[in-house]
């Protein structure tokens, strides 16, 4: 994507804003990824309804390629928790 500079929050709104269209809102995974914390949402929603990499989402919020990693697998186990009842092992 090349920016050089991280997307400020009301961008990233913008991005989760135009992306809610897409989706089902009366969805359990619409209202599971909603209800996340908005560090591990903003990752979730790029990587899987934008279709970033995980590198182009560490470039635009300007945070490591590791704390894209975490948020994304922090998230992630969340979403199972609360959708299939699965706890990490």
């Amino acid at each position: 994507y090349g920016r050089e500079v991280p997307l400020e929050p009301e961008q990233m709104r913008e991005i989760t804003d135009s992306s809610k269209e897409e989706w089902q809102e009366e969805s359990e995974m619409y209202q599971a990824v909603m209800g996340l914390p908005e560090e591990m949402k903003t990752v979730v929603v790029l990587r899987f309804y934008e279709d970033m990499t995980l590198a182009e989402i560490a470039e635009v919020t300007g945070i490591s390629l590791s704390q894209v990693k975490y948020r994304l697998y922090t998230g992630l186990e969340k979403l199972r928790q609360q959708c299939y009842g699965e706890v990490a092992t």
